[in-house]
C-alpha cells in the first residue's frame, strides 16, 4: 500500500481531495492533503507566499511519514512537487503530475503560459491591481475547469477558491539529475481538460519523459468529476 501526499493547484486547497481521499483509504492506502501557504485554511497573506514556502509545506507533510511517499501535484502544484523532489529525493518514491506543469530546470510557469493555447484559461484569470495575486473567476470558469463536474461540486469549489500568489508561477525551478531527476515520474493526462489542454500536457511529458503516462477522459478537476477513476489511476501510478 502507498502513502499519497496530495498537492492542490492554483487557487484551490486541500479541500479539493475530499472525494478522493476516502476512496484511497478504502483501498488501504494512506492519503494526506496539504494546504499550501495562502490556501485552504492557511492564513499566510498572498504577498508572503513563495515557492520555497510551498516546498516547506510539502516537505513537512512528507517528513511526517515513516516511508517514501507518492507525491502528487495538480496543475500549478507540479512546480511544488518538482522542487520538493530536488530537496528530498530519497523521501519520495514517485512523483505524479495530474494535468500539471512538468517543467525543466530554469523554467517557470509564467514563461510557458503562452504555449498552453487555451483561450478559456486567459478569460478566467483575473489579476489584482497590485499584481500580487490572481483569481480564477467569471462566466467561463465552469467550462474551463469543471465542465464534467456536477453543479453542486462546482458551486462548492467556487465558494472556496482563494487568490493565487503570482510569485509561485514566476519563480524558476532549480532542478538537477541527482535530485529531481533521480525520482520516478508518472503523468496523469486529462484528455478533456479545457484549461491545461491535452496537447500542452503531452508536450511537457514528452520534454520531461515519465516512466508511465496514465490517461483519464477527464476535465481539469477529476477529483470531482471522476474521483473513483482518479483513485484507481493513482493506485496504478504507484505501481512499479
Amino acid at each position: 500500500m502507498a502513502t499519497f501526499i496530495l498537492i492542490h493547484g492554483a487557487c484551490h486547497g486541500g479541500w479539493c481531495w475530499e472525494k478522493t481521499i476516502p476512496l484511497l483509504e478504502a483501498a488501504g492506502h494512506t492519503a494526506v492533503a496539504v494546504d499550501l501557504p495562502g490556501h485552504g485554511d492557511d492564513p499566510t497573506p498572498a504577498a508572503d507566499c513563495t515557492l520555497a514556502g510551498n516546498v516547506a509545506a510539502a516537505r513537512a507533510a512528507i517528513e511526517a511519514q515513516t516511508e517514501p511517499v507518492v507525491l502528487l501535484g495538480h496543475s500549478l502544484g507540479g512546480l511544488t512537487i518538482s522542487q520538493t523532489a530536488e530537496e528530498i529525493p530519497d523521501r519520495i518514491d514517485t512523483l505524479v503530475y495530474l494535468s500539471a506543469f512538468l517543467l525543466r530546470d530554469g523554467e517557470c510557469q509564467r514563461d510557458r503560459l503562452g504555449e498552453i493555447g487555451s483561450p478559456l484559461l486567459a478569460s478566467i484569470r483575473s489579476p489584482d491591481k497590485d499584481g500580487i495575486a490572481y483569481m480564477f473567476e467569471g462566466p467561463d470558469l465552469k467550462e474551463a475547469f469543471y465542465h464534467l463536474c456536477s453543479q453542486e461540486d462546482f458551486d462548492r469549489a467556487g465558494e472556496r477558491l482563494r487568490p493565487q500568489p503570482t510569485a509561485i508561477g514566476s519563480t524558476p525551478l532549480s532542478l538537477s539529475d541527482a535530485g529531481f531527476g533521480s525520482v520516478r515520474r508518472v503523468y496523469l493526462e486529462c484528455s478533456e481538460d479545457k484549461g491545461l489542454i491535452q496537447p500542452f500536457q503531452e508536450l511537457m511529458y514528452t520534454q520531461q519523459p515519465c516512466a508511465k503516462v496514465v490517461k483519464l477522459p477527464a476535465d481539469h478537476s477529476p477529483f470531482y468529476s471522476m474521483p473513483d477513476r482518479l483513485a484507481a489511476a493513482l493506485a496504478e501510478a504507484a505501481e512499479h
